[in-house]
């Protein structure tokens, strides 16, 4: 066996090369990024709704067609931005991502209730506040030899 053979920087190389070789032919990125964009009937209804809101009247279909491809071109730029890691290390979009999620909490947080509305749900449900009596005791501990 040639000595070149035995070499572990040769082995080294030759099974980081086919590691390389199995990750490329492996590698799932291309899967992850769709290629098509889908709009559904209720992203429609919902651009319409939008617009209906904006400009106290329903879109003509031209006007409906001109917002979808807008949406189109707007997915599109946000994928490719995306895709070019536009998005990490931005201050503007960092800022944008806090706003929202305050906003999402201050949605989701429950308004405090009244005393008057606690005290009717106590009236009309007492059975949720009903607790099992409880007893307690105390323990006197008698010295066995009192000279100690």
């Amino acid at each position: 066996m040639p000595p070149l053979l035995r070499e572990p920087l040769l082995h080294f190389l030759v099974l980081g090369s086919a590691l390389f070789g199995l990750f490329s032919m492996v590698d799932k990125k291309d899967a992850e990024a769709p290629t098509k964009v889908t709009i559904s009937a209720s992203r429609v209804a919902t651009l319409a709704d939008r617009f209906a809101r904006t400009w106290r009247r329903p879109p003509t279909e031209q006007e409906l067609q001109g917002l979808v491809e807008d949406y189109i071109r707007e997915e599109i730029l946000y994928r490719e931005g995306r895709a070019a890691g536009l998005d990490r290390d931005d201050f503007v979009i960092r800022r944008r991502v806090r706003q929202k999620m305050e906003f999402l909490a201050e949605d989701m947080a429950a308004a405090e209730p009244s005393e008057e509305q606690l005290a009717a749900y106590l009236a009309s449900n007492p059975e949720k506040f009903i607790t099992d009596d409880r007893l307690t005791f105390h323990q006197v501990f008698f010295k066995r030899n009192a000279t100690r």
